[in-house]
């Protein structure tokens, strides 16, 4: 599954770089989704049939460290490359005809992904670990999509604080869409300047959070503490909101990008963590479909919401130069009610905890 999914997306990242009109893109950039979202479900269900509870925020936790490296190398390499092939002569392909530098990129970037799920191919598939043994399907090692539904729904106090938690730490991620005009409107910075500064961060301090963040949930889960991941991710967000209200309204670019690291690495904290905390309560059976929901409720509503409401709140205040302000009071909004929810659930959260080492086992 994770070899199709990277070849879908490589490819289709390929023929972003061969589309001539918006319709030809818009179905490439479908594509590209579809591949990528066959990864991570697939991957930590993988994970965590690698490594004990006590060892699996860890190893998850590096495992989402790519997502900061790739975002920063992008930021930092993207621009130059671009700059570079806008120097040299153009490609002409037969009957697709000459590429500008943009896509070119595309399939620069796109068809080494093959090799990687080529290599896919040699990964060894885990014995299948933790699995529900409930009276009613002591043998049953598939649950369909209405099961598992309902097995979530049954714990929805654990599910759903950190679910829709999640989902409004997202949104407070993706208030930083507005960076780079953030940057320019409020500092007077150039583009390039803003794309080092703010890729060079996100390659350094993203894995750093990311990886911070699994080893305290691992030791808390070490200690006997049965909440480990979701506490992990509770301090994460913690950080990652207060950092997100204040570096917007810093007195200069340089205070803000001080600022900014410990919004990066409590945000990737509480992504990490996040991801483990799903799994961690999930027996075998529905770890894949419980990931696959999260990620898809946590991206709907922080895609959607993240950026377009700073967008709107600074269209309300009618002037440009007051983004800095919206960037700073959707953090405060949205993130004081995330904090309540996430520390109500930590309770519930526990209960789950306790319960699925009562029903699991190994096989």
């Amino acid at each position: 599954m994770i070899g199709a999914g990277i070849t879908v997306w490589c490819l289709m990242t390929a023929a972003c770089g061969l589309s001539h009109n918006f319709f030809q893109l818009f179905m490439a950039r479908i594509g590209v989704g579809a591949g990528e979202a066959v990864l991570t479900p697939n991957a930590l269900s993988l994970i965590s049939d690698y490594f004990p509870k006590e060892k699996r925020s860890r190893a998850i936790s590096f495992y989402m460290s790519g997502i900061s490296l790739g975002s920063g190398l992008a930021n930092l390499a993207g621009g130059p490359l671009i700059a570079v092939l806008l120097t040299t002569p153009a490609f002409v392909i037969p009957i697709i005809g000459e590429l500008k530098a943009w896509q070119t990129v595309f399939l620069i970037v796109g068809l080494p992904g093959l090799v990687i799920a080529g290599l896919m191919a040699t990964v060894k598939e885990p014995a299948r670990k933790e699995l529900a043994q409930l009276q009613t399907d002591k043998k049953n090692l598939d649950w369909p999509l209405k099961k598992s539904m309902g097995f979530l729904f049954a714990r929805w106090k654990a599910y759903g604080s950190l679910f829709f938690g999640m989902s409004v730490v997202t949104l407070v991620a993706y208030t930083g869409f507005w960076n780079a005009a953030l940057f320019q409107r409020t500092w007077d910075w150039n583009i390039g300047t803003i794309g080092i500064a703010l890729g060079s961060i996100g390659i350094i301090f993203g894995p750093l959070g990311t990886n911070t963040g699994g080893l305290i949930a691992d030791k808390f889960t070490e200690k006997g503490i049965k909440d480990g991941p979701m506490r992990a991710l509770y301090y994460g967000v913690i950080v990652t909101v207060i950092a997100n209200v204040a570096y917007p309204l810093m007195p200069s670019g340089g205070w803000a990008l001080a600022i900014y690291i410990p919004s990066i690495i409590g945000g990737a904290m509480a992504s990490a963590c996040g991801a483990a905390a799903v799994v961690h309560i999930a027996p075998n059976q529905v770890r894949g479909q419980a990931t696959a929901i999260y990620w898809l409720i946590i991206n709907v509503i922080g895609l959607l919401l993240g950026p377009t409401s700073v967008g709107y709140l600074t269209d309300f205040l009618g002037d440009p130069q007051m983004l800095k302000y919206s960037m700073a009071v959707i953090p405060l909004i949205a993130g004081i009610p995330t904090i309540l929810l996430l520390n109500w659930g930590l309770k519930h959260y526990t209960v789950a905890a306790e319960e699925s080492e009562s029903w699991t086992k190994n096989i």
